[in-house]
């Protein structure tokens, strides 16, 4: 069994404890969704896996940590996404004004 597949198990279990803690049938979760139940059967026994955008609304409607969520999807959560193409972002703005910045003389002599 892969590393993907212990980590699809292990989400679909969380996703149904979740579930039966709020008291919620496998139907209301997935017209909650915008799935068929049988879909949401099948990724709660890590069988299927979600969109992000699934996963996302399965962390709102039963009150997640979408972040959790994504790790067991073995994605980067949103949130550090967010975070990394900012730092990168930075990082380039960076790198082009170092690109751009006139030449020293003694760069000038070495070229």
């Amino acid at each position: 069994m892969s590393q993907k597949d212990l980590k699809l198990i292990w989400l679909g279990g969380h996703i149904k404890r979740a579930r039966k803690k709020a008291k919620m049938s496998v139907r209301k979760l997935a017209k909650e969704v915008g799935v068929y139940h049988s879909f949401l059967l099948r990724v709660e026994q890590g069988e299927s896996t979600m969109s992000d955008l699934l996963a996302l609304k399965v962390a709102r409607v039963l009150k997640l940590d979408a972040d959790i969520i994504f790790l067991g999807l073995g994605r980067m959560a949103p949130s550090i996404r967010a975070k990394t193409l900012v730092e990168m972002r930075v990082l380039r703005r960076a790198l082009e004004r170092y690109r751009s910045r006139p030449a020293t003389p003694a760069q000038a002599t070495q070229e």
